[in-house]
């Protein structure tokens, strides 16, 4: 595989991970301690939708790339999907080279429909699997499965920091880059070792 095509299978691996996460972010937060049993507490809209986008921007910046807007607002304007949704809240995850192109673009998602996270996996993971041997829909789902694990591994590695970053969410409704920095300092990024 050529260096140009290598760099962008991990940027497409990165995007599907980053878009995995919101769902895994929840499902760890309903789940209170290490041993798996279940929250004695019901958890509400607002906390699980905060450790959503959490979820988005820790696995985004574990991976190396760069997280800055997050937020648990609704935006009723904008539809997600086929229509049936609307954006819930966002997290602005992209490598830290397209920061400023995608800051300027930003304000531009009302005028657009937005997909789901599982529609960006499906789509994506398809992509990847034209790489495979076995090319389609069941190389996809192989894909998805391996970067489904790895998603959750790193958040669970870092869970303390992605619930700091979603209790803060959660109290400012919206948080900048250096705010989010500043929760996941001490992250450990692709490539570094703690």
């Amino acid at each position: 595989m050529n260096e140009a095509l290598a760099s962008h299978v991990a940027r497409v691996q990165t995007q599907i991970m980053v878009s995995l996460a919101g769902r895994l972010a929840e499902r760890r937060a309903r789940r209170c301690d290490d041993d798996g049993r279940r929250c004695e507490f019901l958890l509400s809209p607002q906390q699980l939708l905060a450790a959503h986008e959490a979820g988005h921007g820790a696995v985004g910046v574990a991976l190396g790339w760069c997280c800055h807007e997050l937020s648990i607002v609704p935006e009723r304007d904008v539809p997600v999907g086929r229509g049936r949704g609307y954006l819930a809240g966002f997290a602005s995850v992209c490598p830290a080279a397209l920061v400023e192109d995608v800051q300027r673009a930003g304000r531009r998602r009302k005028c657009i429909r937005l997909e789901s996270d599982a529609q960006t996996v499906a789509q994506l993971a398809l992509q990847l699997a034209l790489l495979e041997p076995d090319y389609g829909w069941m190389a996809a789902c192989r894909i998805i499965r391996r970067l489904r694990a790895e998603t959750e591994a790193l958040i669970e590695a870092h869970w303390n920091r992605v619930k700091y970053l979603a209790n803060t969410l959660e109290w400012r409704k919206t948080m900048a880059q250096s705010e989010i920095e500043s929760c996941l300092r001490g992250i450990q990024t692709k490539g570094t070792k703690k």
